[in-house]
């Protein structure tokens, strides 16, 4: 009865073990419209309710991270219904979605504003809706021209943090960088690969370069805000920096001697104003460049003993090739700071001379148990079909001589 039991344990942990386990849904939440962020737009509104009547009509979309799957299609009508020539932008080259009529419109009229979000059939979410908006600006008096306001900027020095890495980090109280393997619900199934993660507070960036921060900010001639009128962009090799709270401000930092270019666009005549800023000579070569992170706020407020660095082997920080941090040439190596690794535990065995299936975490562990239990017992199966062989045969003899 036993013997009974036991096989049919074996024959359940096989089926159990061969069964793929269910699959784990992947992105959250189920519908992919309503990721965050949102791939279409959920809401489109101007950033005024009157314009001048030679200006130009700002838009705000908000959500819709992937262009590839949708358009903004603006339109304007009049009083009487008919539509009024003009030029959509959906992102300019200071970063704004603006309609921009044709001709001035007239004064102390009402328009009619259509935005419309359109999904596009060939595009990565054909099923996430469209959505309209409808809107009444009022046009104002013409503008006119305007003078450009006034540009000034203050400088100061940093140490910027490089980018986290396995030579970059220190740590304390056994804490260790590690990379995981991340999974972005934004793309469904699909990882977006691995990512160096470390306990909160545990560790810091000590490796930094040495950048000159200059803030740039528009002051008005007339005393008015600037920014009501103007735009402003940075242009410097390589980025472009953008006035993005609309605050009449621009921060840029350059990690060397450089010049940039400043824009203003005046956001009723659409006319554009640069000027060229440099910044940084010989004698701030040596501010520039690699240099060490002040991190001792950040460990007297973390950490209670000293802090550390592992050698990297394989991609991993080596526990048993540790030394203090800052590291000394030549210093020796201690103690091993970090954790121990938990190993994992035996199977449970049997009990009381009967059978048992432990608990699946991967299934193809109990394959490998199983088709070693069944070699031996077929081994010894073998063993004592060969040992009755030779007993009958031994009888047979026995008999024959008799």
């Amino acid at each position: 009865m036993r013997r009974f039991a036991c096989r049919f344990a074996f024959v359940g942990a096989l089926v159990y073990a061969l069964v793929p386990a269910p699959a784990e849904a992947c992105g959250e939440p189920e519908d992919q419209c309503d990721w965050t962020p949102q791939p279409v737009p959920d809401g489109v509104a101007p950033t005024a309710t009157a314009i001048p009547a030679d200006g130009e009509l700002e838009l705000v979309v908000d959500g819709g991270n992937d262009s590839d799957a949708w358009s903004l299609a603006v339109e304007v009508y009049d009083a009487l219904g008919v539509a009024v020539p003009g030029t959509f932008i959906a992102r300019d080259t200071f970063g704004r979605t603006t309609w921009r009529p044709s001709a001035p419109l007239r004064p102390d009229e009402r328009y009619l504003v259509v935005a419309r979000v359109v999904t596009e059939p060939s595009g990565p979410y054909p099923e996430c809706d469209g959505m309209a908006f409808e809107t009444v600006i009022d046009a104002l008096a013409p503008a006119g021209p305007s003078e450009p306001p006034e540009v000034t900027f203050s400088t100061s020095w940093e140490v910027a943090q490089e980018g986290a890495g396995l030579g970059t980090l220190a740590c304390c109280d056994g804490a260790s960088p590690r990379w995981e393997y991340e999974s972005d619900p934004s793309y469904g199934c699909n990882g977006s690969g691995e990512e160096l993660r470390w306990p909160d507070d545990g560790c810091f960036v000590v490796d930094g370069h040495g950048r000159l921060v200059v803030e740039y900010r528009m002051v008005a001639v007339d005393g008015t805000d600037p920014s009501e009128r103007w735009l402003m962009r940075v242009v410097t090799e390589g980025n472009v920096a953008h006035d993005d709270d609309r605050g009449g401000d621009v921060s840029t930092s350059q990690g060397a001697p450089g010049c940039a270019r400043v824009e203003l666009r005046d956001r009723v005549l659409g006319t554009i104003h640069a000027e060229t800023y440099c910044h940084g000579d010989d004698d701030d070569t040596e501010r520039f460049g690699e240099m060490a992170v002040d991190i001792s706020e950040s460990l007297a407020e973390h950490c209670e003993g000293a802090p550390y660095v592992c050698e990297v082997v394989d991609n991993e920080w080596d526990p048993w090739r540790c030394r203090t941090w800052p590291v000394r040439e030549d210093a020796p190596y201690i103690d091993s700071p970090l954790a121990p690794e938990v190993e994992p535990g035996p199977v449970p065995p049997f009990a009381d001379g009967g059978c048992a299936v432990a608990g699946r975490d991967g299934g193809w562990w109990a394959v490998g148990w199983i088709a070693a239990v069944v070699l031996v017992r077929g081994r010894s199966g073998s063993r004592r079909s060969t040992r009755a062989s030779r007993h009958s045969a031994r009888a047979r003899v026995a008999a024959r001589e008799s």
